[in-house]
């Protein structure tokens, strides 16, 4: 399985909504809050946005994927939301937990090292499924009596005979050259 399905499975087994933000596809004030003026105070006061809006409001899983993909920036404002559990000027609710997903730097396009505060702060885990556990999501593709479950099940035994034919991790460069490869 997949980052967002590892994040759906433990909102389900928690009991919690998952609200997903895709760090690649967001603006600082997408985490950090949209500026507003208040004409009272003459300040400014940062409000939160869609999903975070919403893990302040009510406990849920706030799941942020493509980390490495995020620019340093964003990341930075990522990182005030992991460790303070503010966005701009919200707190999250007390029950919303954070979980952050990303590929590795190698395999993402436009991926970025991690910053060294989040090197810092965060425990990094690495999934790589095992060949019993693909070749149990192979076996669970499509109905009992499919061509799809067959064409699976052929494809699931076949690594019994030769696992190399089985590539979970890119060949070397492949990110780079724009290669393919077998995933």
């Amino acid at each position: 399985i997949g980052k967002s399905s590892i994040a759906r499975a433990l909102g389900a087994s928690l009991g919690l909504p998952v609200e997903t933000l895709i760090l690649s596809q967001c603006d600082v004030a997408d985490v950090g809050g949209i500026p507003v003026p208040d004409l009272a105070s003459g300040s400014v006061v940062r409000f939160p946005l869609g999903a975070i809006k919403r893990a302040c409001e009510q406990a849920c899983i706030v799941f942020l994927d493509e980390f490495l993909n995020a620019h340093p920036a964003l990341q930075g404002a990522s990182l005030s939301l992991i460790l303070e559990r503010f966005a701009g000027d919200a707190k999250l609710h007390p029950g919303s937990r954070i979980l952050l997903a990303s590929n590795p730097v190698d395999q993402g396009a436009g991926a970025h090292d991690a910053t060294l505060p989040a090197i810092g702060r965060m425990t990094t885990i690495h999934v790589r499924p095992t060949l019993a556990e693909v070749q149990a999501f192979f076996y669970s593709l499509g109905a009992p009596d499919s061509p799809l479950r067959a064409l699976a099940v052929d494809l699931a035994a076949t690594w019994e005979h030769d696992v190399k034919l089985l590539q979970i991790d890119p060949p070397r460069n492949t990110s780079k050259s724009g290669g393919q490869w077998g995933a």
